[in-house]
């Protein structure tokens, strides 16, 4: 058998063991659940609004209008206070802040297949119970109304979501319900799929008077006289179970106010109010949406199941909201009169929610350009100041300048904890425009509090080492002190400060981000770069720019620890041992946060870092991953990724991993796949400013590429303008051993120089440097680490592979290189730097 052949089938035992420890960590964390949830499949119990003695259910209404946000309201009933006019306790505004102290008010979701959301998608959407549009285009200037309920469905199916118009009514219709619509919004949510229009009347009061109510009766209130006569005659409803929702407002896309009856609970039992309760200030007591997992927080799709649950009826697969449960019945509710000076408490919360919503909206692109700008320039000063003779004198300034923006995306996650999204807000809880500097000054803050708490860490660990017994003891050239039969590398035992300050960073971005949306993303939700309820892409796990800063990160700190671990091993057996070990055990423990459904729920992710990790580990070995090899790695990464989907589909926990397992079974998950794909090149298709982004990021791409490519050259014919810092470190590393040891380290030590692409440099040897003996210390060190060029290589891996299978990619590529040009920029700074002790 030919070492090649061996040499694949080692590498693949490998993936294979790996591949087994993930699947089992699944199993290990999916069959408690399945053991919980088997006896819920196996006699499901009845949904919440039927009566387990075979009654009715009472009656739910549904009350729709558009443009009602919780801050204005509040802002028109304290307008007295700031000398504005008494409000009218006839009008909507005090007459739906009444109903809040009898009731479970919440935000609601607006968004629907466009960032704009007229009222006839909102209808629609509802009708579906999942995502989509009744009209070709909604820009929110000119939000007409389809001609019929064909161009409505066709308008739909150009939405590329799925959706099912007529979903609800054919639910309701297979189940003997009956339906009454009050106007032509009411209409279109309650018609069928074979266009079937429902029974309706003219006014609300008509229904009322003549006992006409239907098991589910919608009206469309979007008339400000209509919405005030339907919540007076309905607060005086008994038994009936009331819901109040403003659907939509093409002027403004925040959260709208939503209106749930008392005891209506979501995720978790959440939203569940002792019976003696009047008031609820904390976000303990808000309902939590099952699709959001966020306090306060559901979305438009959450009402359709909602109602269907509410009436006892099977929800169908294609509605992708879900339901919270309604209390079964509902007494009357007395509208009181309300003292201008104060707020319902009920209701404070929910409007700082929205504040903090659409203030994350407004600074996501701002910040994270100023963080790509701000790396971008970083390198190019960088590639400026350190040609030249004086070049070695500026290592540290330009150390210290990267290390900081290395910091900036962490930074970013840790200015949560700031709030400062309050700065220049209005009374009517809008964001002004001071959050962008606010926002920005937040994040600088943070960084520049966490990169000192880490060089203070750094500092006090190398000065330890100066001090400890161990340094004095440390392996000679010819001991190696093993762990198992590892060797370690000496640069374990004297760190310096700035290096381990930036890989403790690298860290630390990883951990930070990675955990934060294992937790639900309570810093990454609504902050500064994180995802916000306004444009509803995602709200738990992790996010797109979680994941792609975070990984890039996670990379290049496995990279800086694992590399001089591998590279000292004596022989290419325990050097593969050594790469399973420094990246797999880490690598495993991150793809289980990153795509276990109950912690990160990130597909994409999952996929992506077992290709980045694969790539990582064979190139910190010294091999090459063939192209069959690379399909075993495909293959194993989508078998961990489905392992995850079905465990979530079986144990029913909602997330879109396992509803992509439910579109699998039913045929739908094309859609999914189509919608997903036209989304990552839409916006290049219809922005000229993004096709014109996308452009200079080539020509800059370009531009690098020949800009190595000169360098290289220059190098090997030794005339590059970089060979200044290795001569100059070489000279002090040289010196410093000189006094210790005696004797100075060269060529024949094992020291070797060289360019930046591990060709010959200017003296003859590498870019990497070598070690001496197996446990010694490096004598001669190129510009660059041996471990540089595989970090790269799996970063590339990285970006091309989460381009291909996010539906942003594009902008994930651009914030992975943002990661991680500065964090290795500083690393190669505080290697150059000699060390001064």
């Amino acid at each position: 058998m030919s070492p090649q052949v061996r040499r694949h089938q080692r590498l693949a035992r490998t993936c294979a063991l790996l591949l087994l420890t993930v699947l089992g960590a699944v199993l290990a964390v999916a069959t408690p659940a399945l053991a919980v949830s088997a006896p819920a499949l196996a006699a499901p119990s009845a949904p919440s609004g039927a009566s387990t003695t075979g009654t009715k259910p009472a009656p739910v209404i549904l009350i729709a209008t558009t443009g009602l946000t919780w801050g204005d309201l509040i802002a028109e009933h304290t307008a007295p206070l700031d000398g504005g006019p008494t409000p009218d306790p006839q009008d909507v505004t005090e007459t739906l802040l009444s109903l809040t102290w009898a009731t479970t008010p919440a935000n609601l979701v607006q968004r629907t297949a466009s960032a704009t959301t007229c009222p006839a998608d909102a209808w629609l959407s509802l009708s579906a119970g999942a995502r989509t549009r009744a009209l070709p285009s909604s820009d929110g200037t000119d939000c007409g109304w389809p001609t019929d309920w064909n161009d409505a469905v066709a308008a739909s199916q150009q939405a590329g979501y799925g959706a099912q118009p007529g979903a609800l009514a054919d639910a309701l219709a297979q189940a003997g319900l009956s339906t009454l619509a009050v106007g032509r919004g009411a209409s279109l949510m309650l018609t069928t799929s074979d266009g079937d229009a429902p029974a309706s009347v003219r006014s609300f009061e008509q229904a009322v008077s003549f006992n006409r109510l239907a098991d589910l009766t919608v009206v469309d209130a979007t008339e400000p006289h209509v919405l005030i006569e339907s919540l007076r005659l309905a607060s005086a409803l008994d038994d009936a179970r009331v819901v109040v929702a403003s659907i939509a407002d093409p002027t403004d896309p925040g959260l709208q106010a939503l209106v749930l009856p008392k005891g209506t609970t979501g995720w978790r039992g959440t939203g569940a109010v002792p019976a003696d309760a009047v008031v609820r200030a904390d976000d303990a007591l808000l309902v939590t949406s099952p699709s959001t997992r966020q306090p306060g927080l559901v979305q438009l799709t959450d009402l359709s199941p909602t109602l269907l649950t509410a009436l006892g009826v099977e929800v169908p697969t294609s509605m992708t909201g879900q339901a919270l449960a309604l209390p079964t019945t509902s007494p009357a509710v007395e509208l009181k009169p309300l003292d201008s000076r104060h707020a319902p408490l009920g209701v404070l919360p929910l409007a700082r929610d929205a504040l903090h919503a659409e203030a994350s909206q407004m600074t996501t692109l701002p910040v994270g350009g100023a963080l790509v700008l701000a790396s971008l320039a970083c390198l190019v000063v960088a590639a400026v100041v350190l040609r030249g003779p004086a070049g070695p004198r500026r290592l540290r300034a330009v150390g210290i300048t990267a290390t900081c923006v290395a910091a900036l995306p962490a930074g970013a996650w840790l200015g949560a904890t700031i709030p400062w999204w309050h700065a220049g807000t209005s009374t009517a809880y809008e964001p002004g425009r001071q959050v962008v500097p606010a926002a920005l000054a937040a994040t600088i803050v943070m960084a520049l509090c966490l990169l000192a708490l880490l060089h203070g860490a750094s500092a006090a660990v190398t000065a330890l080492h100066a001090r400890t017994l161990l340094r004095a003891q440390a392996p000679s050239a010819s001991e190696a002190w093993r762990l198992g039969r590892l060797v370690q590398p000496h640069s374990f035992w004297e760190p310096t400060a700035p290096q381990l300050t930036v890989v403790l960073l690298a860290a630390t971005i990883a951990v930070v981000l990675f955990a934060d949306g294992a937790a639900g993303a309570p810093l990454g939700f609504n902050g500064v770069l994180g995802m916000d309820a306004v444009v509803a892409g995602r709200f738990y796990g992790l996010s797109n720019t979680a994941f792609a800063l975070g990984a890039a990160a996670l990379v290049v700190a496995l990279g800086a620890v694992a590399g001089p671990l591998v590279a000292v091993q004596p022989s290419p057996a325990l050097r593969r041992t050594a790469a399973f070990v420094g990246v797999g055990v880490p690598g495993v423990v991150a793809l289980i946060v990153v795509g276990l459904p109950s912690l990160g729920a990130d597909v994409g992710g999952a996929l992506t870092l077992v290709a980045a990790f694969a790539a990582l580990a064979a190139g910190l070995a010294g091999g090459r991953i063939t192209w069959r090899q690379w399909l075993g790695v495909g293959v194993g990464a989508v078998t961990v990724v489905g392992a995850f989907g079905l465990a979530d589909h079986v144990t029913g926990s909602g997330t879109h991993m396992g509803r992509f397992v439910g579109q699998l079974q039913d045929g739908t998950a094309a859609t999914t796949v189509r919608r997903k794909a036209w989304a990552l090149v839409a916006p290049f298709a219809s922005s000229p400013l993004a096709l014109v982004a996308l452009v200079l990021a080539v020509v800059a791409v370009a531009g690098a590429w020949w800009w190595l490519a000169r360098e290289r050259w220059a190098w090997r014919a030794g005339v590059s303008g970089y060979a200044p810092l290795v001569a100059s470190m070489s000279t002090a590393v040289d010196s410093a051993q000189d006094r210790s040891e005696g004797r100075v380290g060269d060529a024949a030590d094992g020291g070797q120089v060289g360019g930046p692409d591990g060709s010959d440099g200017p003296n003859g040897g590498r870019v990497d440097g070598s070690v001496d003996g197996l446990g010694g210390r490096e004598v001669t060190q190129g510009l660059v680490p041996r471990w540089f060029v595989p970090v790269l290589r799996a970063l590339l891996v990285l970006v091309v592979v989460e381009v291909l299978v996010n539906d942003s990619g594009a902008s994930m590529a651009v914030l992975s290189a943002t990661c991680a040009a500065p964090l290795l920029l500083a690393l190669g700074c505080a290697r150059l730097r000699p060390r001064t002790r």
